[in-house]
């Protein structure tokens, strides 16, 4: 029985994965025969609430976002807020090559940024652990403040990512 239920379980996610693609290949499509940025961005938007670990995907999104902003059509702190929120699925190639204008530390940087504080930590006395608690909280409440929940499992395929789910 229990091999029956398991095999049904794996024959659901299958089938829901395949959808998803599905629903994405959709959305894409729309977006190529739609030239309303709104409509665009709305699409895209759909999109990375399947997948936003994709690049491209989030790039697309963001670019549409900016397009809007320089078009009034959106305000710059929300493109900004979303440009922050995603920013660590995009590579520093890409990033710099869209978004430069707004600055970021990159995963790389923040990990080891971290390591630097762990090996220049001396530990000794309370004012000294207590310095680094509130240093790691303070790192802690940043991660937390950035609002970003992958819909799809991370992989080395957005190295970018990947690093910042190490960091975090």
């Amino acid at each position: 029985m229990s091999n029956t239920s398991d095999k049904t379980k794996v024959e659901e996610i299958l089938e829901k994965i395949n959808q998803y693609k599905k629903d994405i290949q959709k959305y894409l499509q729309e977006i190529e025969n739609t030239s309303d940025l709104e409509r665009q961005r709305n699409l895209y938007l759909k999109i990375i609430n399947i997948d936003n670990t994709n690049e491209t995907y989030v790039i697309n999104y963001l670019l549409c976002e900016k397009k809007l902003v320089e078009l009034n059509k959106l305000s710059k702190e929300n493109y900004i807020n979303e440009v922050k929120k995603n920013h660590i699925c995009i590579s520093d190639v890409k990033y710099n090559e869209y978004f430069k204008e707004i600055e970021r530390e990159n995963s790389k940087q923040k990990i080891l940024s971290f390591i630097k504080l762990i090996k220049d930590c001396s530990i000794k006395n309370d004012k000294e652990k207590t310095d680094l608690v509130e240093i790691l909280f303070h790192i802690h409440s940043k991660i937390d403040s950035i609002g970003f929940n992958n819909k799809k499992k991370v992989t080395w395929d957005n190295k970018e990512l990947y690093l910042y789910c190490l960091y975090e």
